[in-house]
């Protein structure tokens, strides 16, 4: 599940107080949410695969199978701790890098991008959700 709901809905509300810089106002923001799913196995599966990364010993087999002991768990998103590589690379970025090694984010032209001048990010996240729940069976 990728997901969050709101606690209330107050959310125009946060997005409009004056004098108040854009990373306040996500941390505000993100106070009033409810995380949904388990955000205690996608923290978990993020240690251990970072971890076995920086120690050079993840195979693409060994990735598939820790990954696939998280189907039917809701994990979740919301328990991403930035944790990143030795090298700077974050799990979607690992992973991505196992499953599919030549795949690159591109831009497409008719696609909607929710914040075009972030268009690789959203791409990634498109990969990222074909393995995880393709893949991985995690929805």
């Amino acid at each position: 599940m990728f997901c969050c709901l709101r606690k209330n809905n107050d959310y125009d509300a946060l997005w409009q107080q004056e004098g108040t810089d854009i990373k306040a106002r996500q941390r505000n923001f993100q106070k009033k949410e409810i995380l949904v799913g388990n955000n205690a196995a996608y923290a978990t599966f993020q240690h251990t695969i970072i971890t076995l990364y920086n120690h050079n010993v993840l195979t693409l087999a060994l990735l598939d199978e820790l990954a696939r002991e998280y189907t039917d768990t809701d994990i979740d998103s919301g328990g991403d701790t930035g944790l990143t590589t030795k090298d700077g690379k974050t799990l979607e970025e690992v992973c991505i890098g196992l499953v599919d090694p030549q795949w690159l984010p591109v831009k497409r032209e008719d696609a909607n991008y929710v914040n075009p001048k972030y268009w690789e990010e959203e791409e990634r996240y498109e990969k990222w959700y074909e393995i995880t729940n393709g893949r991985w069976e995690w929805s």
